[in-house]
């Protein structure tokens, strides 16, 4: 899938509680329409939510400068014969690779989808969502736009106008085996989605895009900043981050790593601990011994 730059309807924000056959309950918008985005050389690999037509989705948006109060919930069924029974000797759907965190004292996260494994502080605001839980954005239409699995988030609701302080997870790019390219393309696609408010789109600039090498993978890491137009200055950040780590993925393409956070505001993610996750990528049959 390719979208042509200048050419795309208001997208909305939105999170799949992937979780087995079971069906998600789904959550009305709570943020406001955005601009078209731009970026036109990415095909990204959006799996169960582009395939399962009747799956409900719930909707949830990182940020609304029109709403006064925290979003409602709404319950839309699934027909009975579409939703198939739990399987009971399923694992947990936020159960994590059989392999302790490489930092001490945190917790272990996987994207199932795409082989990775990260660590994330345990506890402090941060939550683990599942290894095939997907965040994202589509138009108002439904149309899946841009989007992550095997996501974490941090703060998910710390006001009334902003969905979360960070959100964290996987994709794929399937048209290109190019990391240093597809990381900072990623990256700024998620810094002008995920920062856009109903006052405009952000000012992206790339900070960085630098060789990644650790844990047994090869690839990229892209940062690119982000200044914020915001309404409201008590809870929307001025600013954001976008860290994007590609590296290859063994049936051709990528493999993105995510993390979408905001910057210079009361409560957000600590740079160390950012670049502490970033550090903690790795595949999931990897072993500190391996080097």
């Amino acid at each position: 899938m390719t979208w042509p730059p200048n050419q795309q309807p208001p997208h909305h924000g939105w999170e799949y509680p992937h979780q087995g056959g079971g069906a998600p309950a789904p959550r009305e918008p709570g943020n406001g329409g955005l601009s078209p985005i731009m970026i036109a050389v990415l095909a990204f690999v959006l799996a169960a939510v582009l395939i399962v037509a009747v799956a409900v989705v719930v909707i949830t948006l990182r940020r609304d400068s029109s709403q006064a109060a925290p979003p409602q919930t709404s319950e839309t069924t699934v027909p009975q014969e579409t939703a198939a029974a739990p399987d009971p000797s399923a694992p947990s759907p936020t159960a994590a690779p059989d392999q302790p965190p490489l930092h001490d004292g945190w917790q272990v996260a996987t994207a199932a989808k795409w082989g990775l494994v990260y660590d994330i502080p345990d506890g402090d605001g941060w939550e683990f969502d599942g290894p095939e839980h997907m965040r994202g954005y589509e138009d108002e239409d439904g149309t899946p736009r841009i989007a992550m699995s095997g996501t974490s988030v941090y703060l998910p609701e710390p006001c009334a106008t902003w969905g979360s302080r960070a959100d964290l997870g996987a994709q794929g790019v399937s048209d290109s085996d190019d990391t240093a390219g597809m990381a900072e393309a990623v990256a700024l696609n998620w810094a002008r989605t995920a920062f856009e408010t109903d006052e405009g789109e952000p000012e992206t600039s790339v900070r960085s895009v630098e060789e990644f090498e650790r844990n047994g993978l090869e690839g990229h890491h892209a940062v690119v900043d982000a200044e914020i137009q915001r309404e409201d200055t008590d809870c929307q950040p001025p600013s954001g981050v976008v860290h994007a780590v590609a590296v290859p993925h063994g049936e051709g393409g990528v493999r993105v790593f995510v993390i979408v956070a905001d910057t210079g505001i009361d409560g957000a993610a600590e740079s160390g601990t950012v670049d502490g996750i970033v550090a903690s990528l790795r595949d999931v049959g990897y072993r500190p011994e391996d080097g």
